[in-house]
């Protein structure tokens, strides 16, 4: 009886694990893209993240070309 308990403990979490892999690979390239976004646009978080890419750079509060980039970003986000 025990065996028939866990069989069917796994066999439901097995099934419960199964995902639609184009709606699941959709949202990761989304939340994948605003990652590295992220990164170019904050090159200290990216450093102190482990990310060498951005080592050379600082990032650049003073001009408005930096909120451009955070709104098409937040923007991306939210269009889909």
């Amino acid at each position: 009886m025990k065996k028939l308990i866990v069989f069917f403990g796994v066999a439901i979490v097995l099934i419960s694990c199964q995902t639609n892999d184009k709606k699941s690979f959709e949202i990761n390239q989304i939340f994948e893209d605003y990652y590295q976004e992220s990164l170019e646009l904050y090159p200290l978080n990216a450093t102190s993240q482990g990310d060498n890419r951005y080592n050379d750079f600082l990032p650049n509060d003073l001009t408005d070309d930096l909120g451009i980039k955070k709104k098409h970003s937040t923007q991306v986000i939210k269009d889909n």
